[in-house]
């Protein structure tokens, strides 16, 4: 039924374009013959008006006839919507149809002026005896041309209009034409029409109807600026559709470009089959190429997640007196930031945060390099310096200096029976320790792995009384943001870590840390946000 209203509607709006145009016309017939050319309205109605009236019935009739030839397969697509019509032909018939109206309203223009003088001398109503006469004759026929011209430019300008939100409707995103349509030949066909327009009403001041009135520049400059402007103003009115259809290919290369995921599946809707139509149609294919690219690289990403979550320890060694938790939360699919526990021997392990410098798929491939090394570089021993200053030249050979990596270990060692601690870092923020509601920073630090080979790196020593909680963690969680744009910042993280319990779930209060602030802004995050934390309980049986 909804289908069915829009054909009908389609028809019952180009009937009232076309009534709406050839009555405007009428009248200005009208007033032309009384004003110009002087004749009564007693003397119009009896050849004039009824001739005119009539041709404005004719005309309907054959614009309606012609109309419902051209347009029948979009009626008909419209009405039923038969699936063996291709949208193509419907969508390449409404593009057609206003230049072919134009066409054909100058051709049935010409074929009534030749029909109405031709009457007008048969029945004696004008005589061409003299040139007075003769300059009669051309000074209507040029009226009547002006006029023609004038309703068969309004006429494409109007139905243009109106098919374009039916060709909207149907949703085409690509073009096959051999022959497409030109918007520089639409705009010189336009800029001639309106020429002639102006200069033979303009003409009309010029060959005047009694050869004894004075040439009166007044009357040349009124009429011809009148006329001007209309021709300007139907210029003008395709300059701002073809305006707008070029904004709305700016604004979608800017969507485009601007690399959101939402506008990879909005493709623009081509409504013209002109340049802009193709600049359309190149568009969508260049979009369509972007949105299979980013499938492809989209999934290779995933997999390249799954392959980096593999690399981070689901689960831990067991550690008599010691509990352990960790997350790593991801700002993209892949991210720079990892962390490990590596079990070195009995009651001795190492314990390692990074972050690779950088976001996606080339962070993630150092990050899988750099845990590789680490596991390799831990197992051949050493103290905390001289495992991340073997790591340091292998990281630098693989990088060329031109990627760097911040990396804190900790090395935990309880055979002893306490918790001796060793830690070492390279350019990696300083880890708290937690002690009876207070947090210890541990200073040590230098320059970020990969930057210079020949850096030799030095760590510290610390033992860890029962209750206390070792924490490391990455700079995404400080420098995640309030709602005002300020970054949360350290102070506000010594805070929250004061409020740490030596006998609550560990799980728990990292669970509680690593959870986004309430007061944050934006839903996703800025940066990779990583958090270690190790508690050391202590022996129940030494």
């Amino acid at each position: 039924m909804a289908a069915h209203d829009r054909s009908k509607g389609l028809m019952l709006r180009l009937l009232a374009a076309y009534i709406a145009a050839l009555f405007g016309g009428s009248i200005f017939i009208f007033i032309n013959n009384i004003v110009i050319h002087g004749r009564t309205i007693q003397k119009l109605l009896e050849f004039n008006v009824p001739f005119v009236l009539l041709s404005d019935l004719v005309f309907t009739l054959l614009l309606l006839a012609i109309t419902y030839w051209r347009l029948y397969p979009v009626l008909r697509y419209f009405r039923v919507q038969p699936p063996h019509v291709a949208k193509s032909i419907v969508f390449d018939r409404l593009m057609r149809f206003p230049l072919e109206l134009f066409w054909g309203m100058v051709l049935l223009s010409i074929v009534f002026i030749v029909l109405y003088h031709g009457s007008e001398i048969m029945m004696g109503s004008r005589a061409l005896a003299s040139i007075d006469n003769a300059a009669r004759l051309l000074n209507s026929v040029l009226s009547e041309l002006s006029l023609s011209l004038i309703l068969a430019i309004l006429l494409f300008s109007i139905t243009r209009h109106l098919l374009r939100s039916y060709a909207v409707r149907l949703e085409i995103h690509s073009i096959v034409r051999e022959k497409p349509y030109s918007a520089v030949s639409l705009i010189a066909m336009s800029a001639v029409v309106c020429f002639v327009i102006a200069f033979s009403a303009a003409s009309r001041v010029i060959v005047r109807s009694n050869p004894d009135e004075l040439f009166k520049v007044s009357d040349f400059l009124l009429i011809a600026g009148v006329y001007a402007a209309f021709a300007i103003g139907i210029v003008s009115l395709y300059m701002v559709e073809l305006r707008k259809e070029l904004r709305m290919l700016i604004d979608g290369l800017h969507a485009l470009s601007g690399g959101m995921k939402t506008t990879l599946h909005q493709k623009l809707t081509i409504i013209s089959l002109d340049e802009t139509g193709r600049l359309a149609d190149a568009f969508n294919a260049l979009q369509h190429w972007v949105e299979r690219t980013y499938d492809e690289v989209d999934r290779q990403l995933k997999l390249a997640y799954k392959v980096q979550q593999r690399l981070l320890p689901t689960s831990f060694p067991v550690m008599e007196g010691v509990d352990i938790a960790a997350s790593c939360q991801q700002c993209q699919e892949v991210g720079g930031d990892f962390y490990d526990v590596i079990p070195l021997g009995e009651r001795y392990y190492c314990v390692a945060i990074g972050d690779v410098t950088g976001k996606g798929l080339p962070a993630a491939l150092l990050v899988s390099a750099m845990m590789t090394g680490l596991r390799t570089e831990a197992a051949k021993g050493g103290t905390a310096g001289d495992i991340i200053t073997r790591l340091n030249r292998h990281v630098f050979h693989m990088t060329q200096g031109k990627m760097f990596t911040t990396l804190g270990l900790a090395l935990i060692d309880l055979s002893s029976g306490t918790a001796r601690l060793e830690y070492a870092s390279a350019g990696h923020l300083d880890p708290y320790i937690f002690r009876n509601g207070q947090v210890m920073e541990l200073q040590c630090s230098s320059l970020p792995l990969g930057i210079s080979p020949d850096t030799v790196y030095q760590g510290i020593l610390n033992t860890l009384a029962p209750g206390d909680i070792f924490i490391l963690y990455t700079d995404g969680i400080i420098e995640s943001r309030h709602a005002s744009g300020g970054m949360l910042g350290f102070e506000w993280w010594e805070q929250e870590l004061r409020q740490l319990s030596p006998y609550r779930g560990l799980e728990e209060q990292l669970l509680r840390l690593i959870k986004r602030p309430q007061h944050e802004e934006a839903e996703e995050l800025g940066d990779d946000r990583t958090l270690v934390m190790v508690r050391w309980n202590g022996y129940t049986s030494v």
